[in-house]
């Protein structure tokens, strides 16, 4: 029955993929104008209608875990219900339902496509935007973010550019910090550590002017790098968007990296 169910997910998910990457496909044959994006943007922001989104990613499993043989125990049965199960007792089994569901095999493009670029629209039309990866150390957060960081640059760069140059000028500035036993310390300039939280806001935390699609992706590849690999470590990338044209509007777009420990 449970294989079955599994089957069945599989053909029904990989449906999905397939109509969402010839739809992909068409989008990269359109010469898009500023205002074919802009109709692009709408449509992205109806596909996440709600304020908070939840997708749940699933890596495959490491060499340890496939040295012990251990059984699958999560059953996917649809792109957004999985059935959780006890290996030592199968009977026991415990339904949860998601926004959308991810298997390993789904690739980056169609994984930023389904969750992180409708908000990236939202946040490029002015709305203040956040992305929090959550899960226990080694699920595969930080390749996660490690995946989608050039598609999120990309997406930027391609607004800007495709924007009325004459009348309207964007400033991006990229800031980040890690929260390390209760204690704040600058990811950009890492000799800045044990920052004071000030009216919500950080004192001295540093903030790099961005010029360029090269150096924004540098120094978030800097930023991921430099952080604390330990479990008690949490990080957050903040993205800064300064949008002018008759007047100042600004927003920003978060990147949250949360860990939990199993006890």
């Amino acid at each position: 029955m449970l294989n079955e169910l599994q089957n069945n997910y599989n053909e029904e998910i990989n449906n999905n993929y397939e109509d969402l990457n010839n739809n992909n496909e068409e989008e990269e044959n359109i010469s898009i104008s500023n205002n074919s994006l802009q109709n692009i943007m709408n449509e992205d922001i109806l596909n996440i209608s709600k304020n908070i989104n939840v997708f749940c990613r699933f890596r495959p499993p490491n060499e340890t875990e496939l040295s012990h043989s251990t059984n699958n125990c999560l059953i996917l049965l649809s792109p957004e219900k999985l059935i959780f199960t006890q290996e030592k007792n199968l009977e026991i089994k415990k339904e949860y339902t998601f926004d959308c569901l991810f298997d390993f095999n789904i690739t980056p493009e169609i994984f930023y496509a389904k969750t992180c670029k409708p908000m990236i629209s939202k946040f490029l039309l002015g709305y203040n935007t956040s992305l929090i990866c959550y899960g226990e150390t080694g699920t595969g957060k930080t390749f996660t973010i490690k995946e989608i960081t050039p598609l999120i640059v990309s997406q930027i760069f391609s607004y800007i550019n495709e924007s009325d140059t004459d009348n309207e000028l964007f400033k991006i500035e990229l800031s980040s910090f890690e929260i390390f036993k209760e204690q704040i310390n600058d990811l950009i300039n890492t000799n800045n550590k044990n920052l004071n939280l000030i009216h919500n806001d950080i004192d001295n935390l540093t903030n790099v002017s961005i010029n360029s699609s090269e150096q924004m992706l540098s120094v978030l590849n800097e930023i991921i790098n430099s952080r604390n690999k330990k479990q008690e470590s949490h990080f957050i990338i903040r993205i800064n968007l300064y949008h002018y044209i008759k007047q100042k509007l600004y927003n920003n777009f978060e990147i949250i990296h949360l860990r939990f420990r199993r006890e």
